[in-house]
């Protein structure tokens, strides 16, 4: 009996184990936010690849969502007929705030975020799908605000960012389907 088993092992290749895993993601960790560092996976904060879209539906607001947001959170959100998303702004989630000078992407209602943007785990298939689309977005918003920064004699550190461009958002951290899912609208 085991050795039928392991032809059958034998078969269909080398076994997925945790370490097997990672490396067939390509490093990535399938648990998530774990606090370990991952090289193919960047921290959150020095990401912000999944705060990056074009569409104006991208992260849905349920009315739980709506309920736990003071009134500053709320401001940064927008009715489109009767569903609430967060507001996109300069092609990025009008929360998030971009650090030039540290190179960090902070979410400014972390505390009283939506719910699809509490469920989206670092490492995630999700996470990996915004990083394999939409990557350079952030890095762009972060060139394009230095350069206004050395520029204007500021200081480098600002909140807005332009520029960021890209085709389209295949993944979506929410998508438009609001189910808090990957694989929302194009």
């Amino acid at each position: 009996m085991a050795r039928r088993s392991e032809a059958r092992d034998a078969r269909r290749g080398p076994a997925l184990t945790r370490k097997g895993a990672r490396a067939a993601t390509g490093g990535a960790r399938a648990g998530g936010a774990s606090g370990e560092g991952d090289a193919a996976v960047p921290e959150c904060t020095a990401c912000g690849t999944c705060c990056f879209s074009t569409l104006p539906e991208y992260v849905r607001v349920f009315g739980c969502d709506h309920d736990r947001m003071d009134d500053r959170a709320r401001g940064l959100t927008r009715f489109i007929g009767n569903r609430c998303y967060m507001r996109i702004e300069d092609g990025r989630c009008a929360a998030l705030t971009l650090d030039a000078e540290l190179g960090r992407f902070l979410c400014s209602i972390y505390e009283v975020r939506p719910d699809c943007c509490r469920a989206l785990e670092r490492g995630s298939g999700q996470c990996l799908g915004e990083l394999n689309e939409k990557r350079e977005r952030p890095l762009l918003a972060l060139e394009a605000l230095r350069r206004r920064a050395g520029g204007e004699g500021g200081d480098g550190v600002a909140v807005s960012a332009g520029g960021a461009s890209g085709e389209g958002d295949a993944a979506g951290a929410c998508g438009a389907n609001g189910a808090g899912t990957a694989g929302g609208a194009v």
